[in-house]
């Protein structure tokens, strides 16, 4: 697994995942309108870097399990 991690002033950390299946598609995530950024619009899997996560790897981990139920 590859992480990249954004790091902006006054902001907060983030890790997201690229999920693709065995064919090469490619599964995105639509935000509804309740979604507290980007309300609306499709995106990446993944969030913010929480203070209890190890590592961006950790973070990921977490977030595909929360959002997904998968790990």
């Amino acid at each position: 697994m590859q992480s990249i991690i954004y790091d902006f002033p006054a902001q907060h950390s983030s890790a997201h995942v690229i999920l693709r299946d065995r064919i090469g598609r490619i599964f995105l995530q639509f935000r509804d309108d309740l979604a507290s950024s980007a309300p609306l619009s499709w995106g990446l899997w993944g969030g913010r870097i929480e203070e209890s996560d190890h590592n961006a790897e950790a973070a990921l981990i977490r977030e595909i399990e929360e959002e997904l139920g998968l790990v």
